[in-house]
């Protein structure tokens, strides 16, 4: 009947900025087919979340092995982008979410593979990815998550380099990097992030160092698999620090010294031989957590049972 039919099409009632809401939260690969629906038409170019993942594409990946034959993208995935890059109109976005397989492995070997033309192709395909975030960034995004191991399969030989723009930047709320470059040389300006998530990253005192001073507002910072840390010395700002440390990592045969006065919670998971932690009265909470492939001798496990019971007073 008519009334079943109007009260089954409520959503047509729905002013235009709610349902640019609702596009926003669906993957922007479903929120495009949504332009099928004529209620909905154009207005997935209004979204303010922008989100692609390379693993819904993920069964024509190819990853390397024996019969490696080049770098392979999905064109699918990759006109996804480049469409929606092209047709969003709204000015500023919220949100920018990235997962993408990608590093620059024929490039250090351009002598073997430079005549089947796999390293310029790689080279092309950095240009662009590098047009996405400026993208990005010009949109004035608020939240930002680049993920370059996509479906995590394998590990980046050469990481790709993040354009220096990335780190100087005053709209930035919430920065996460899945393994990228930081440039050590570069500036590093975050004047509103609150945030930051740092995966599969090389690191130094140095680069780490210009980050937290770059940070002023900086309160929750986590470090997962990064390597090329000795000594952390984190800013009275900083409230919650998360860390964890691959069995493979390099920095599991190392010492790790961490000065976190104004520190709150704490969170070390992984195997490492020695954390330092100084000025740490403020913490209140705080998880510790090792795997099976830790090991070390008895006296030691005694050593942090104490140190939980200590904790736990």
């Amino acid at each position: 009947t008519k009334i079943e039919e109007g009260q089954n099409d409520w959503i047509s009632q729905l002013p235009e900025s709610v349902l640019v809401d609702i596009l926003s939260y669906l993957p922007t690969k479903d929120a495009v087919k949504m332009a099928l629906i004529s209620r909905f038409r154009n207005l997935w170019t209004y979204i303010h979340c922008l989100s692609f993942d390379e693993c819904a594409y993920h069964d024509h990946n190819r990853y390397g092995g024996e019969n490696y034959d080049g770098p392979h993208y999905d064109e699918r995935f990759l006109n996804l982008i480049r469409h929606v890059l092209i047709l969003h109109e709204r000015t500023t976005i919220d949100e920018f979410h990235l997962k993408f397989a990608f590093n620059l492995f024929n490039t250090i070997h351009d002598d073997q593979y430079n005549s089947d033309g796999y390293a310029s192709k790689e080279r092309r395909m950095a240009s662009e990815l590098t047009t996405w975030i400026k993208f990005s960034l010009r949109k004035q995004v608020k939240v930002l998550d680049i993920d370059l191991l996509g479906c995590g399969l394998s590990e980046p030989e050469v990481n790709y380099e993040l354009p220096t723009r990335i780190l100087t930047n005053n709209y930035l709320k919430e920065l996460s990097l899945t393994g990228c470059g930081i440039e050590e040389k570069g500036c590093i300006q975050l004047m509103l992030l609150s945030k930051l998530s740092l995966k599969k990253i090389m690191l130094s005192d140095k680069i780490m160092g210009e980050i937290l001073i770059g940070c002023p507002m900086l309160e929750e910072l986590s470090l997962d698999g990064c390597c090329g840390l000795h000594k952390l010395k984190l800013a009275t700002n900083i409230k919650r620090l998360k860390i964890i440390v691959g069995w493979r990592n390099q920095m599991s045969n190392s010492r790790l010294e961490i000065s976190c006065s104004g520190l709150k919670s704490l969170e070390f998971a992984g195997a490492i031989q020695l954390v330092q932690l100084k000025y740490s009265a403020s913490i209140f909470d705080a998880s510790l957590y090792y795997s099976r492939t830790f090991m070390c001798e008895r006296r030691i496990y005694e050593e942090v049972q104490m140190l939980l019971l200590k904790l736990a007073e």
